[in-house]
């Protein structure tokens, strides 16, 4: 993970072949990302891509020397808006998209005790906006302890899920990490102290 990597998105599209003369006849390999996974291993980001199809009207082979099919320099998928413009240097507005779990009561749960529940809210700035669809995660000290939880998503809403911890009293004292990672990239998280019954 680096503030390039973080940048990459669902079905954003990427060219990643060998330098493939375009002017032969020939396409290089356009991919699709299909899954974007920033959690699982720390500090690495995990990215599955699905093949896709070269666009000869929006991807770019970049040479050097345009005469010389050996000095590409880049291969850049969408390079070109759908209307054959080339994008200008200007960047669009970032918008401050973040999210929050949010719980009743204190930030414990009981080790066999009855469920938590927690919701996640998607936020444009202060303005609360629609949920966005992705996956729910627990780890303790950095390892997956969704094994030692139990989760129910009957009678919630979309951005909702109740948890019970299910491990032994031998976890008092420890912190379960909850977090929600949206299919496009948004994380949060809470840390829950895990308490006896």
């Amino acid at each position: 993970m680096n503030s390039l990597s973080e940048q990459i998105f669902y079905n954003q599209r990427m060219i990643i072949d060998n330098k493939i003369d375009v002017n032969s006849g020939n396409e290089p390999r356009a991919w699709k990302v299909s899954k974007v996974n920033r959690i699982n291993s720390n500090g690495v980001l995990l990215v599955t891509l699905a093949q896709d199809k070269f666009n000869a009207h929006t991807d770019y082979v970049e040479y050097e020397d345009a005469s010389d099919p050996t000095t590409i320099i880049g291969m850049w998928a969408d390079y070109y808006t759908d209307d054959g413009v080339v994008p200008s240097d200007e960047k669009p507005v970032k918008e401050d998209i973040h999210s929050e779990i949010q719980y009743v009561g204190k930030p414990n749960i009981k080790a066999g005790g009855s469920y938590k529940k927690f919701t996640v809210i998607f936020y444009d700035g202060d303005k609360v906006i629609d949920h966005r669809l992705g996956q729910w995660t627990f780890t303790i000290d950095g390892v997956d302890a969704s094994s030692l939880v139990q989760t129910d998503t009957t009678d919630v809403e979309q951005n909702q899920i109740k948890v019970r911890f299910t491990g032994s009293e031998d976890y008092m004292g420890k912190t379960l990490k909850v977090e929600y990672s949206s299919n496009t990239g948004i994380v949060s998280s809470v840390d829950i102290l895990i308490t006896g019954a």
